[in-house]
């Protein structure tokens, strides 16, 4: 694992990427399309939100209904349909209290801002505003804006006249106001979708508030600047990966969008054809073959962050290929996590010994002990694993055997002027167990830990002889009389306790070390090799 490895592939796909918000992970950047740079004249205004009135919710691929009210009584609905999602991610809804340097001469009817910000949906979601005051039916206009109130610009309303309607395509602020098409004159929104977006919402505007106006005319005249944005699309397409996935998002999202408005006639066949060429199958199916690829090195890398996101990415690459119609291969995607993410740890032996020799004597009292356990530890199969760039954490399934052995031999000699008698004993002790282990290796790019833990314990039992005399206590006289005593012991050794340091400097880890403290001294020997 290399710490200048280039990532490249870390901005992720605005289309993809954002589908997955995995906690703890730094977030993606988005990528644009080469028609989306700013330009013109985008206009900012200072968001307010209302943080005493949030809503939130996890939503994944089935969608879900989320609902909020302003402290004025505004109502917020969003209808977030079915596969519009990826994969699971927490949405959360925002009312916005006021927005300073709106631009509507009517005001702010009410507004929502939307998290995690940027976040592209598949299908277009739908975010119903009931105001807590009329706004007249031919002065409401829709609009949206990033961030914290970056690019301001309309959006159109679904056509309904009794409800207040936006298709929200992706998640930052959405919301409706009291206006003419013409309060916006001179401003010109920074990205490609944006300007679309406030072109059709100024007609739509004009169609409503002018009584001659007819379906047709609108239909016409939106069909017009289809055909503008459709080429800009394409253009996107023949970016690399990141930028087709844009488009194809954006046109996915913008047919669905048309045709939940109405204007299917129009527009909606346009970008229609645009989903059902070749130019946008092949896209795709080299946006999913590069995803894969991406999959693959951050696999190869052991970066878990890394596998996350390009995980996400595989996996809105196929849902995004099924919308337009080039999909399958569901079944080989958790077949290809498999194989190629599988946790890589080790496999091998440590065996560690523990000696013990300790004696003393005082001139009349000699004792000596030896005592020796012998652990094997066999490290088997990987059960979790976690690594961030060069630093890893593996928790490792495996078995652990351990003999016991222990001897202590005393001997008790006084003056034998003194009539104190004399004696010899002989403890001794073996016995051998063993159970299940776990081993935690943690480490980085130069060196590695490794413990052994296990809750076993082995039993050693053997007896303690004792013999030889002792004053006979019937008698005043130095008289000596023998004695002989035998006795059963025993007694529970645990297992694991087992530590140990490496450089490491390949797959494979292996070494020995001896550490003397005391009368203890501790051999430790291992062998792990990488897993394949």
């Amino acid at each position: 694992m290399n710490a200048g490895r280039s990532r490249p592939w870390k901005i992720a796909a605005v289309a993809f990427v954002a589908a997955l918000v995995v906690a703890g992970c730094e977030s993606p950047k988005t990528a644009s399309l080469p028609t989306a740079a700013t330009r013109g004249n985008p206009l900012d205004v200072l968001v307010t939100l209302d943080p005493s009135s949030v809503a939130a919710q996890s939503i994944g691929s089935a969608g879900a209904v989320l609902i909020v009210s302003a402290a004025n009584g505004t109502k917020f609905t969003l209808d977030v349909p079915q596969h519009a999602l990826a994969a699971d991610v927490t949405v959360t809804m925002t009312p916005v209290s006021s927005i300073g340097g709106l631009p509507l001469k009517g005001g702010l009817g009410g507004a929502v801002q939307f998290e995690p910000e940027g976040l592209q949906l598949l299908l277009p979601a739908t975010l119903t505003i009931e105001p807590a005051r009329s706004i007249p039916f031919a002065e409401q206009l829709g609009f949206g804006y990033s961030g914290q109130g970056k690019d301001f610009h309309l959006m159109p309303l679904a056509p309904r006249g009794d409800k207040i309607q936006l298709f929200v395509t992706h998640f930052s602020g959405d919301g409706v106001g009291q206006g003419t098409a013409s309060d916006v004159a001179g401003v010109t929104p920074g990205t490609a979708e944006g300007r679309y977006q406030q072109q059709v919402a100024e007609i739509s505007a004009n169609a409503r508030s002018d009584p001659n106006s007819t379906p047709a005319d609108f239909v016409a005249k939106v069909a017009a600047l289809d055909a503008a944005y459709r080429a800009q699309l394409q253009a996107g397409m023949k970016q690399g990966c990141d930028a087709a996935a844009e488009a194809i998002a954006q046109s996915i999202s913008l047919s669905r969008e048309q045709a939940l408005r109405g204007d299917e006639s129009g527009g909606e066949a346009t970008l229609s054809s645009l989903l059902e060429s070749q130019e946008v199958k092949d896209a795709s199916a080299g946006c999913a073959d590069e995803w894969k690829k991406r999959l693959e090195d951050a696999c190869a890398a052991g970066d878990t962050s890394w596998m996350k996101w390009a995980q996400a990415g595989v996996i809105a690459s196929q849902r995004q290929a099924i919308l337009i119609g080039n999909g399958g291969g569901a079944d080989s995607l958790a077949g290809l996590i498999d194989m190629k993410c599988a946790p890589k740890g080790w496999t091998g032996s440590i065996t560690a010994t523990k000696e013990e020799t300790d004696s003393l004597s005082d001139g009349i009292t000699t004792s000596g002990t030896t005592e020796t356990l012998t652990q094997t530890v066999t490290v088997t199969k990987t059960v979790r694993s976690q690594s961030y760039g060069q630093d890893f954490d593996f928790e490792m399934e495996g078995a652990i055997s351990g003999h016991y052995d222990f001897t202590r031999a005393t001997s008790y000699h006084p003056d034998p002027a003194k009539c104190l008698g004399s004696g010899e004993s002989t403890e001794t002790m073996t016995g051998s167990g063993g159970g299940k282990a776990r081993i935690v290796i943690v480490g980085d790019a130069h060196q590695v830990g490794v413990s052994v833990i296990s809750e076993a314990t082995l039993e050693a039992a053997g007896t303690n002889v004792a013999t030889g005399t002792t004053p006979d206590s019937h008698t005043q006289e130095c008289r000596l009389v023998g004695y002989g005593d035998s006795r059963d012991v025993s007694t529970t050794i645990p297992l694991g306790g087992i530590g140990f340091r490496d450089d490491l400097s390949g797959d494979d880890i292996a070494g020995k070390s001896t550490l003397k403290d005391g009368t203890i001294t501790w051999t430790i020997e291992w062998r792990l090799t990488r897993e394949k």
